[in-house]
């Protein structure tokens, strides 16, 4: 089986949404750091996306590092020797990085 790259070259994670409670823009990806660093701007005003479809791409750009590593982690469990309890583990960490994507 191929080994994976477990080497991170991205921001680092969580990456969240901005929080309008907090008067922060909703379309801005920011990471989990001491400055609310900004990994990513969704605003697309002008250029043909609707502001669902913006909200849905931070949504989904916010979620990338928990779908990273719960890829990782199912590709572990899948290439160990029958430990379901591995798989069960990524199994929820999948379903999670989903609900994170879909904004559940």
């Amino acid at each position: 089986m191929t080994e994976v790259n477990t080497t991170e070259h991205h921001t680092p994670g969580p990456w969240m949404i901005g929080d309008e409670s907090k008067k922060e823009n909703p379309l801005m990806v920011y990471c989990d750091d001491s400055l609310g660093s900004r990994v990513a701007d969704c605003s697309t005003s002008g250029h043909g996306l609707t502001l669902a479809q913006d909200r849905a791409n931070a949504r989904l750009i916010a979620a990338a590092p928990d779908l990273l590593k719960a890829a990782r982690e199912l590709f572990a469990a899948l290439g160990a020797p029958s430990n379901h309890m591995h798989i069960e583990d990524a199994r929820f960490a999948v379903l999670a990085a989903i609900k994170k994507a879909e904004g559940r």
